[in-house]
């Protein structure tokens, strides 16, 4: 698996362990350290996606001017 695969999912599951803790009001302090992080963990998955190079392009053809890479 990916390092940014890795990384976006574990983000995901952060996010969502910090709404859960703010929609139940459970643990505030840690409610205050994990807003405080959840910038830095962002920011640094954003940059882990953009940076993966294991991602293979096709160019376009002559006169092509967009196309989908999923087909």
């Amino acid at each position: 698996m990916k390092k940014s695969t890795v990384a976006a999912w574990f983000v995901t599951i952060y996010l969502i362990v910090y709404t859960s803790f703010c929609f139940y009001n459970v643990f505030p302090d840690a409610q205050l350290i994990m807003f405080a992080i959840s910038p830095l963990l962002v920011i640094t998955m954003v940059i882990m996606v953009l940076k993966e190079k294991n991602i293979t392009v096709t160019e376009f053809k002559e006169g092509q001017e967009w196309g989908y890479q999923d087909k």
